[in-house]
């Protein structure tokens, strides 16, 4: 499995937390060629990760870190890299087995519920061809953010089912952009 280097998201004023976090999931998308031991080791690490903070804060900040580089990762992991089909399936571990993350004072975190994650899901959902300034790369993230969160969805974990009808709701009530189509071709 080709690896990608995944220190191109460390930038010199980066919180440690979120280094923390990303050398996190380095260890685990790096520790095996096998995306279901890849899978296991990154729901280990990853609980291992929040299990040693040492407060409730440390924890609640250490998940929002976690949130915000676990999308960064699948930012520039291409959808048919072995590691992007990982990324989901190591979510999908956490919820489907479960646990404690953190008790805050007025409740508790669990992984079954994937705390917070929809809130970052839903801030990469807009569509970036809706601006003007759009890039082939933003579009690429965006679909790779699309196909992470879709495979999050399934019959026991439905929390994010809205998201679709955004897009069906701006294709059925809004009119569609003018766009101009470019085609070079070579007939040389």
């Amino acid at each position: 499995m080709p690896n990608i280097d995944l220190q191109v998201l460390k930038e010199p004023s980066m919180p440690q937390g979120e280094a923390d976090v990303l050398d996190t999931l380095a260890k685990a998308l790096n520790s095996s060629d096998d995306p279901a031991v890849v899978a296991a080791n990154l729901e280990d690490e990853l609980r291992q990760l929040t299990a040693s903070s040492k407060s409730t804060k440390a924890a609640d900040t250490l998940l929002w870190n976690l949130w915000v580089m676990l999308l960064e990762v699948v930012r520039i992991v291409p959808i048919e890299h072995p590691w992007h089909a990982a990324l989901a399936a190591g979510m999908n571990n956490l919820r489907s087995r479960g646990g404690l993350v953190v008790e805050l004072e007025d409740y508790t975190l669990n992984w079954a519920d994937l705390p917070d994650l929809s809130m970052y899901v839903f801030d990469k959902w807009f569509n970036p061809t809706e601006l003007d300034d759009y890039t082939s790369e933003d579009v690429d993230a965006w679909k790779r953010w699309n196909s992470f969160a879709s495979q999050l969805l399934n019959e026991e974990y439905m929390n994010w089912i809205i998201l679709p009808y955004w897009e069906i709701r701006s294709a059925l009530e809004f009119p569609r952009r003018r766009t101009q189509l470019y085609l070079s071709a070579d007939f040389g």
